[in-house]
């Protein structure tokens, strides 16, 4: 939710309180006008909310509001309490990490939307959710965590990890928006093995993410697609197309390679990936291959790229390279760079 004029980045619904976020980092924190209120037409009240800019941007969105059908009321707390027992959750040790699953395929899961809506997530530095099952799918389904995090930011989040327990899983594990996952401001590390559908996250900015890793299904999403990511501060990149058959294709590899904002990638692993026989030499003075410490290309190399490899090999001495080993041509066994 932005404000029109302060620049909000993001806002949250917290208890009776609106939290925001300036351009340059400033917290504020404001009174918030309930939906509630706005039912029972305390005009002034929204209107004065509304001048100051804590609620709504313009009187229509205030009349849309008060016509609602209904207001948002939040989940008893004693029955939120009682899912988060359920999921596994241990409240006495407090919510800074969170870890949660659901196995029980016979009975529907608690909604995740539910959950964090929670105010005591506002202090979650790490999520981990587990095998999530639910009834009458026996892989686990993450979609309703991710559209919840649509809507809900989590402002200490660092670490989002949806452990299906086997990348073998992945390719049936359901997932949503890749881009509503990376929108939590402090994110630091996702893990996600689960197949996400996004169309394209060539706009998506993740200004704190260091390290990504993703199991997937290449012909369902195409992984091409989170190597668009806008991610200045990224350091580890790990994709894994995860199932037999599947790969990410050499033209989505090398635009990749020629992107000059990833100025803090150090290790990029791809695996499931399928090469054409040119491809080290086009590599060769790539951007983001002068930056790499390491990388790792798993898949369908073909011999000829080992070729090519030997041609080029002084640009790739700067850093620990593993490839398949029977595309290493003789002359390079040994060298002090191939892992």
């Amino acid at each position: 939710m932005l404000h029109p004029d302060k620049g909000w980045k993001h806002l949250k619904i917290d208890g009776k309180i609106v939290r925001g976020e300036t351009q340059d980092g400033q917290e504020l924190t404001k009174p918030y006008v309930s939906p509630l209120a706005a039912k029972q037409a305390m005009e002034s009240l929204l209107n004065s909310a509304l001048n100051e800019g804590y609620a709504l941007s313009t009187p229509e969105d205030v009349e849309a509001w008060k016509e609602r059908a209904e207001a948002v009321v939040d989940l008893d707390q004693e029955q939120r309490e009682r899912d988060w027992h359920y999921v596994g959750l241990k409240l006495a040790q407090g919510f800074e990490v969170v870890d949660v699953g659901h196995s029980d395929v016979a009975n529907e899961a608690p909604s995740p939307a539910n959950l964090l809506a929670d105010p005591r997530c506002d202090h979650m530095r790490e999520l981990h959710v587990r095998i999530w099952l639910v009834k009458s799918y026996e892989r686990s389904d993450y979609r309703g965590w991710f559209q919840a995090m649509e809507t809900r930011v989590l402002p200490a989040l660092e670490w989002l990890d949806f452990d299906a327990g086997d990348p073998k899983q992945a390719r049936e594990a359901r997932a949503g928006r890749l881009a509503s996952a990376l929108r939590h401001p402090l994110l630091r590390k996702l893990t996600l093995m689960g197949t996400p559908k996004d169309a394209d996250l060539g706009g998506v900015e993740a200004p704190s993410l260091e390290e990504m890793k993703i199991w997937s299904a290449a012909d369902e999403l195409r992984l091409d697609q989170a190597l668009k990511v806008r991610a200045p501060k990224l350091k580890r990149l790990f994709l894994d197309a995860g199932w037999h058959g599947d790969f990410i294709e050499h033209d989505q590899v090398l635009p990749f390679f020629q992107r000059d904002d990833l100025i803090s990638l150090e290790h990029l692993e791809l695996r499931g990936v399928r090469l054409d026989e040119d491809l080290f030499a086009r590599l060769a003075h790539s951007p983001v291959l002068r930056r790499l410490k390491s990388l790792t290309l798993a898949g369908d190399v073909p011999d000829e790229c080992g070729l090519e490899l030997a041609r080029h090999a002084d640009a790739y001495r700067h850093i620990k390279l593993s490839i398949p080993e029977d595309a290493i041509p003789d002359g390079l066994r040994g060298a002090d760079f191939l892992l």
